[in-house]
């Protein structure tokens, strides 16, 4: 008798991008609280005329699949990055470490806020500010951007809110025990070059890869080289060590080392959904996220995956290597730090919901089986909704912000302990829909947000740490 409750997820990145992984170990167990799995394999329209109305046998078309599932938002087992971060970066979100800036004393012109973005002005690098104390400190805490750049020295910042020099930047460094997650628009690789360019190719030049006198095997963009590293954003195609690299210009260079898709890249997975011993998976897989919490109550992560139907077989279920033992945060307060915040309000809050609103898609490729290859995310549009008890306009007119456009700053903190904190900010957050509700005859207000970009991939940032 099967039962529904003995469940396991497990996730691997995948070596190859859609290249099932069919072995799985302790290290791939996600402790989840629930999930689903559901797969599809249309049958291909063939309608001949004919004598009769009924129809002939029809051809199997391509397989594809997916699997959601729930678990707690907290800290890892053994750190503070999430159990489920490479599932995230799946998502489309690139994970980092939060950069405390130190800043120039003196000539502060405005204060900087948790959802700013900040634009150097000559580097062009982009940071999402994650904890500031309004620039009083000469410091601040951010979450870079995924352009690629860095602030330079002596550099003015400029306060994209206000388009006005908010700081001159004086230096940086990572700051412990933080793993941040900022969205990113495109499939990437860092490519170790050591053997160099024949001279160094512009950013902007097409890419090419090809393995000894094999056809090309893959294509891309350069984003930009440095001494030793090609940053390439990859447009189809894979690349493997020892590809020789072709740029516009006809300037050459080789891989070296084995090229890792978790590196500043967009990731693929391998899905393996247990229910009581069959085991069943989906393949190249990319997805979309959110999370969610009611006041007084856990957060939640949810995850929605699509990709390739792979292997259906029997199988035991796999022990994880070791047990989270930490409780989620919750949307209460806790300490100075735990809030929910808009524009530096803190509203009486009963429900906070986001989801990336990710959109994907199995790029479809004759020369590979079943003519699909690898799921592809085509569009993000992140939303996040707050209700909250009904509050008079004289705290915050709502409405002349909606007729308006006006954009708002989001800062959310759930402080879980040691390892074990949630950060999560924006800083263009527009209004999309406004609606009445009732929680147990108490008058609320759910106002659904659009997260908006300032510059660019800069729409919102997420950090785990201890608070």
């Amino acid at each position: 008798m099967a039962l529904t409750r003995r469940t396991q997820i497990l996730a691997k990145e995948e070596t190859n991008p859609g290249t099932e992984e069919t072995s799985f170990a302790a290290a791939n167990v996600l402790e989840v609280l629930d999930a689903e799995f559901q797969s599809s394999r249309p049958l291909l329209d063939r309608t001949p005329a004919s004598e009769t109305l009924s129809n002939p046998k029809k051809a199997v078309g391509a397989s594809e699949a997916g699997v959601s599932f729930t678990a707690d938002l907290r800290g890892g087992a053994a750190s503070q990055t999430p159990d489920f971060g490479g599932v995230l970066q799946a998502c489309g979100v690139l994970a980092g470490t939060a950069i405390t800036l130190t800043l120039a004393t003196g000539g502060v012109l405005v204060a900087v806020e948790p959802g700013d973005v900040l634009l150097g002005a000559t580097s062009g690098a982009i940071a999402v500010v994650l904890e500031s104390a309004g620039l009083t400190d000469a410091t601040i805490v951010v979450a870079y951007a995924t352009n690629e750049l860095a602030f330079s020295a002596a550099e003015n910042l400029t306060l994209q809110r206000t388009s006005t020099t908010a700081a001159v930047f004086t230096s940086e460094a990572a700051v412990s025990n933080t793993t941040t997650y900022v969205p990113i628009s495109n499939r990437r690789l860092k490519l170790t070059t050591t053997a160099n360019w024949s001279s160094d190719p512009a950013a902007g030049e097409g890419v090419t890869f090809s393995t000894g006198t094999a056809p090309t095997t893959g294509g891309g963009i350069i984003l930009k080289v440095s001494t030793t590293s090609t940053w390439v954003e990859m447009t189809w195609g894979d690349v493997a060590a020892s590809d020789s690299m072709l740029s516009t210009s006809a300037k050459t260079a080789t891989v070296h080392g084995t090229p890792a898709f978790d590196q500043d890249m967009w990731p693929t997975y391998s899905i393996r959904h247990i229910r009581h011993n069959l085991a069943r998976t989906v393949f190249g897989v990319t997805g979309t996220f959110g999370f969610t919490a009611d006041a007084g109550s856990a957060f939640q992560m949810s995850f929605e995956f699509g990709g390739k139907k792979g292997t259906q077989t029997d199988a035991a279920f796999v022990a994880a290597a070791t047990r989270n033992t930490k409780l989620p945060p919750r949307l209460l307060k806790s300490g100075a730090v735990a809030h929910v915040k808009v524009d530096g309000i803190k509203l009486p809050v009963t429900n906070i919901d986001f989801s990336a609103n990710n959109e994907s898609a199995l790029q479809r490729d004759g020369n590979r089986s079943e003519g699909t290859w690898i799921g592809t995310t085509t569009s993000r549009a992140p939303t996040i909704s707050i209700t909250f008890q009904q509050v008079p306009t004289a705290t915050w007119d709502y409405d002349a912000d909606h007729s308006a456009g006006t954009t708002k700053r989001i800062d959310i903190r759930a402080d879980g302990g040691t390892l074990n904190g949630f950060t999560f900010v924006a800083g263009q957050a527009q209004i999309m829909e406004v609606t009445d509700g009732d929680d147990g005859g108490l008058a609320t207000t759910t106002i659904t947000f659009e997260l908006q970009r300032a510059v660019a991939d800069d729409e919102f940032a997420i950090r785990f740490s201890t608070l």
